[in-house]
């Protein structure tokens, strides 16, 4: 056989392989691939309530339940629930809190479901 018909017959057969993989799109070297996989959605982690304030008088303290009523300026009554990790000031001492009747306060605190958590709860010296 010669050259010219070695050369021919592995031409053919060359494009006989390429047709039969049955590929629709020139294949290119070094391109990344036309599909991209989904997109995966971000999950941002839940952002803590943010802190409020309010300034009042202390109206009732309940010691066994851990709520605390103030009346603010306007006259409304607001409920916080507080708890041993609740940040207490301007008392010696922290169990002093159902004593405070009467004071002023300013309480901080966070809101969730309509449930008031104090932050925060200072009790003004002198007051």
């Amino acid at each position: 056989m010669n050259t010219r018909n070695l050369l021919t017959l592995t031409s053919l057969v060359c494009m006989a392989a390429l047709a039969a993989c049955g590929s629709s799109e020139p294949v290119v070297p070094n391109q990344l691939p036309t599909e991209t996989p989904p997109a995966q959605a971000a999950v941002a982690p839940p952002t803590p309530p943010a802190e409020q304030f309010i300034v009042g008088l202390v109206h009732t303290v309940d010691a066994d339940a851990k709520k605390l009523v103030l009346k603010d300026l306007q006259g409304a009554e607001h409920t916080f629930a507080y708890s041993p990790t609740t940040k207490i000031t301007g008392l010696t001492n922290a169990k002093e809190l159902d004593k405070q009747e009467g004071r002023n306060a300013t309480v901080r605190y966070t809101e969730a479901d309509s449930l008031k958590s104090a932050v925060q709860i200072h009790i003004e010296i002198g007051s």
